[in-house]
């Protein structure tokens, strides 16, 4: 539940942070949107749809948990594409779109590696190694933020000096 609120605080800031920088660009605002929702989803698997424990018959709710964490995956990877091209759009990073484009196409391996080993002694494992892949994409994100120049002057500024 924590994590999932920290998401969503994350993408607040997010959100406020390209509409400072580019008020007008739209896959940064959606990109941060996605971020939001994917930390709104997630407070469901740890409210109304907890996982089943391990061994036991497979609930509703259990099912549920798997396929809502399907789709906080889509939301992940859309975020990153969209976050990425704002980057590349909005003159900040050169690197940040095929950074973003590597990183959705290694999450897509790694997610086919956990569903190869679904079942087998290392698949929390390989849930693990999956979940890092965004975890270090969302980390250079907010290195990047926090580092930045405060990005593009304002023209507003330049032309009135």
């Amino acid at each position: 539940m924590i994590y999932a609120l920290l998401l969503i605080c994350f993408g607040v800031g997010i959100l406020q942070y390209v509409r400072r920088v580019t008020p007008t660009t739209r896959s940064g605002t959606v990109g941060a949107w996605l971020y939001i929702a994917m930390g709104a989803v997630s407070v469901t698997t740890a409210t109304i749809f907890p996982q089943d424990a391990w061994g036991t018959p497979p609930t509703f709710p259990g099912q549920m948990h798997m396929i809502i964490h399907g789709v906080i995956s889509i939301l992940s990877m859309g975020s990153m594409l969209l976050i990425g091209h704002w980057f590349h759009q909005a003159e900040l990073s050169s690197g940040s779109q095929t950074y973003s484009i590597l990183t959705v196409g290694v999450s897509i391996l790694g997610a086919g590696y956990f569903m190869a080993n679904m079942g087998s002694p290392i698949m929390g494992l390989a849930e693990r190694i999956a979940g890092l892949i965004g975890f270090q994409w969302t980390l250079i994100l907010s290195l990047r933020i926090s580092f930045a120049s405060d990005s593009k002057p304002d023209t507003a500024q330049s032309v009135s000096h």
